[in-house]
């Protein structure tokens, strides 16, 4: 059960992060209650976080607040309060005397009122985030990222929600960081009108987003991705110690650089959901994350890309279970497309194309769409199509070892030993033995002139004796 405990956040860091940062922005409610004075702005931001520790103990976290001397500043009508290094920790304990969690840190946080009620406030973000946890993440904006807080009805069950609002900022870059130090940035520039929205339900925490980019380009990995818009919608809600994520995503218009941008524009469709623990679990249970990809396509004028699957990982299976297919249309187009990006040889496309009649359940007449199946049970073998994983990499292993053979021409074979001095040294040392030759030919000739002396001599000596 430790390695089981110790996975729990590990596992789920995005949800985490959001949780995170979206109680980060509660602390502004707090502190309007406080009537933006320093002694009870401090008082506040204890209460709060002794309430979010409380209900992060009876999930099975530790949780920590701190920050900095807080100072409130500006006149009567602009009044904010400057709380600085601000970070909050969620732990986990892993069983074995360590801490698993996240850590999210900034350097300063300012809290504005909108309304006179202060039941509406903006909570300014004018440092980068770093998030700290299995690994390492730094967000940085321009200009700076605000959030506008609101109280908000449910009509389910008349009780009080926190509403958020925020304009994304024009420029967001979000990188990765790898324990060597190296940086992986992903640089996401938005148009105006872009905007996320959503409410936070802290006493169930169910939280509700919704996103739209305009005109975004995201930068990352060698590629640039631009689109006219992208819209996405973003559900969390937390139920005994479970954690379910969904996400829909739609872009239109989209584009890649080169050289995959021959395939021009496309539309893209996602729609994900995500199922997971969080918290400690009770000894003995088993661990389960579920993926739900219900909707996955990439669709072109000609062509298109679709995937569905529903996958599941437990402490108990070294190997994922489930069940998954892709689909594909137009291949020949795709094919086309790539030789003409030269983003594969033909040698590559022979293989692609030997493993598709390999293992596609269902191939049109024409050989230009194919479906793929991926299936695994609870203690069997990985199955792609009607082939087990390990005999399919066996065969394509064993048509790559045959393409390799017979591109490469084979060598003359000669009984004669190959010299590797360059030619001019060759032909000299061939002009040096065939002088050397020349001047060996009397003696040569000498001794085979005393061998026939001798021979002629021979009959005359056993005459002698006779």
């Amino acid at each position: 059960m430790t390695a089981t405990k110790t996975g729990l956040i590990k596992n789920n860091g995005v949800a985490i992060i959001l949780v995170v940062l979206l109680l980060l922005t509660t602390v502004g409610f707090f502190v309007s209650r406080a009537g933006l004075d320093k002694e009870l702005v401090d008082k506040r931001l204890t209460e709060w976080s002794d309430i979010v520790a409380e209900k992060a103990a009876a999930k099975g976290y530790k949780f920590q607040f701190t920050h900095g001397e807080v100072s409130v500043e500006g006149g009567l009508f602009s009044r904010k309060a400057v709380i600085p290094k601000i970070v909050a920790r969620f732990t986990s304990d892993a069983g074995n005397g360590e801490d698993s969690g996240w850590e999210i840190a900034t350097d300063v946080v300012e809290i504005l009122p909108k309304s006179a009620s202060l039941q509406a406030l903006s909570v300014h973000f004018t440092a980068p985030v770093n998030i700290r946890g299995d690994h390492r993440y730094r967000i940085e904006y321009t200009p700076e990222l605000a959030i506008d807080l609101f109280s908000a009805d449910n009509a389910n069950d008349n009780s009080k929600s926190i509403g958020f609002r925020a304009d994304i900022p024009s420029s967001v870059v979000m990188t990765y960081i790898n324990r060597d130090g190296t940086e992986l940035p992903v640089k996401i520039s938005s148009g105006k009108g872009s905007y996320s929205k959503g409410a936070i339900d802290s006493s169930k925490l169910i939280i509700t987003k919704e996103t739209l980019i305009n005109n975004p380009k995201i930068e990352g990995f060698g590629l640039v991705l631009t689109a006219q818009s992208i819209k996405g919608t973003r559900n969390v809600l937390y139920e005994d110690h479970n954690i379910a994520v969904t996400y829909d995503v739609a872009g239109n218009k989209m584009n890649l650089s080169a050289p995959w941008n021959v395939f021009g524009d496309f539309n893209g469709n996602l729609k994900l959901g995500l199922e997971a623990p969080l918290g400690v679990l009770p000894n003995g249970a088993i661990a389960e994350n579920h993926f739900n990809l219900e909707k996955f396509t990439l669709k072109t004028p000609k062509s298109s890309i679709e995937a569905q699957g529903n996958i599941r990982t437990t402490s108990d299976e070294l190997v994922p279970v489930g069940t998954a297919s892709l689909k594909l249309n137009g291949v020949n187009d795709l094919f086309s497309k790539l030789r003409e990006a030269k983003a594969v040889t033909e040698m590559q496309e022979g293989l692609i194309r030997s493993l598709l009649s390999k293992v596609a359940s269902v191939t049109a007449t024409s050989g230009d769409s194919a479906v793929v199946s991926l299936e695994r049970q609870p203690g069997a073998a990985f199955y792609v199509g009607d082939l087990p994983f390990e005999e399919l990499m066996a065969q394509m292993l064993g048509e790559i070892l045959k393409s390799k053979v017979d591109t490469v021409k084979a060598p003359i074979i000669s009984d004669k030993p190959v010299s590797d001095k360059p030619a001019a040294d060759k032909k000299a040392t061939e002009t040096k033995k065939s002088a050397e030759s020349k001047k060996s030919e009397p003696v040569a000739q000498k001794k085979d002139l005393n061998k026939a002396d001798v021979k002629k001599s021979e009959p005359k000596v056993e005459a002698v004796k006779k």
